[in-house]
């Protein structure tokens, strides 16, 4: 009886491993995919869509108002 007990509390004790250590890496994975979006979306937005030749000058603007 002793040594079921100390059975299920290993595995119980490696599932709980096994769940904190999956949980750590959809955490890190998460984390790593927001950071990849927030730099891609920050490169691709001021380097490819919004070229400085397109801009509308701050002269230009306050002339039309």
């Amino acid at each position: 009886m002793t040594a079921i007990y100390y059975l299920n509390f290993d595995c119980f004790a490696d599932l709980q491993s096994c769940c904190r250590d999956f949980i750590w890496v959809v955490q890190s994975f998460y984390q790593l995919i927001h950071f990849a979006e927030q730099f891609l979306d920050s490169q691709f937005l001021f380097l490819f869509l919004v070229p400085k030749f397109t801009m509308p000058l701050k002269s230009a603007i306050l002339k039309d108002n």
